[in-house]
């Protein structure tokens, strides 16, 4: 079954409920929760965890995400593996966190599968296996993960993995620094000077030495107005889900998207630029002089 595109923050009760003060937030969340609702455990463990009930509770927070992942809650699973791979909270488990991202990413969560790639590659917690390695990233990279899409660039231009292949790994470095990737706009700009894989460019390789140095960072956007609340919710193909609790109206929510994006990467609004889309739900955003890492930014 595919996995479902959902914000590790969504309350399950803010599609149908006014907002509700932290406190009662946890009340409700808890009461879904007890009645064997994953959703509603992983959403009360990542308030908990985040102190957005009104104090900040790891421990508690765990056990709740430990009840989501036992029901099947991809995002728990994932959490979980990545606190024992980190050895943080729990103890450090490298075969347990290759088992919970495993079954995480066969309920299709991008960043599951990128990580399962990553052990296999190094071998941690798994055996050591390129084609399991070059496979999982496939499937991270084929959801948008712009990690997963440079790293496949790179086995591409060193021929780890994969056959060296310098059109390849122009390909899959595009994809990724359309995300926003810096190393990947580095690794591009390098490549267009050298002529490594494409024709030799100076012009592109100075644009993307630009793009790599100062900052400035391309999102590709699928919009949705008219929700209850502005918020990350996603990868949808190769785009950010944001959804925009403002109206398609008078540019109110091209405005609110401007807004949203630069709050999250802490710049001013005239650092933020809709290059593309502005009548379509599919939008290409523009942000300079950040130096936020886009996955970070916005909680992917």
């Amino acid at each position: 079954m595919p996995y479902p595109e959902q914000d590790p923050t969504d309350d399950p009760f803010d599609e149908d409920l006014p907002p509700r003060p932290p406190r009662d937030r946890a009340r409700a969340l808890r009461v879904r929760a007890e009645k064997a609702d994953p959703s509603a455990a992983f959403s009360l463990g990542w308030c908990l965890a985040n102190g957005q009930t009104g104090g900040r509770d790891e421990e508690r927070g765990l056990a709740w995400y430990r009840r989501a992942a036992d029901k099947g809650h991809a995002l728990a699973q994932y959490r979980l593996g990545l606190l024992h791979a980190e050895g943080r909270l729990l103890p450090a488990d490298d075969r347990l966190a290759a088992g919970l991202f495993l079954k995480a990413a066969e309920q299709g969560l991008p960043e599951a599968a990128y990580m399962l790639g990553v052990m296999h590659a190094s071998g941690r917690g798994v055996d050591r296996d390129q084609a399991q390695a070059v496979a999982w990233c496939r499937k991270a990279a084929a959801q948008g993960h712009a990690e997963a899409q440079f790293t496949l660039g790179l086995m591409c231009a060193r021929g780890d993995g994969l056959p060296r292949d310098g059109w390849q790994a122009v390909s899959w470095c595009r994809k990724a620094a359309a995300l926003g990737h810096a190393e990947a706009q580095h690794t591009l700009a390098v490549m267009y000077a050298s002529g490594d894989g494409v024709v030799q460019d100076p012009a592109q390789a100075v644009h993307w030495y630009r793009l790599a140095a100062d900052g400035t960072v391309t999102l590709r956007v699928h919009a949705q107005p008219g929700a209850r609340r502005t918020e990350v919710a996603g990868i949808h193909g190769e785009s950010v889900k944001i959804r925009l609790a403002a109206p398609a109206l008078e540019d109110r929510a091209n405005e609110a998207l401007v807004a949203f994006i630069a709050e999250r990467f802490a710049v001013p609004r005239r650092a933020v630029t809709l290059l593309a889309g502005a009548r379509s739900r599919e939008k290409r955003i523009e942000v300079r002089g950040s130096a936020m890492d886009p996955g970070r930014a916005l909680g992917l």
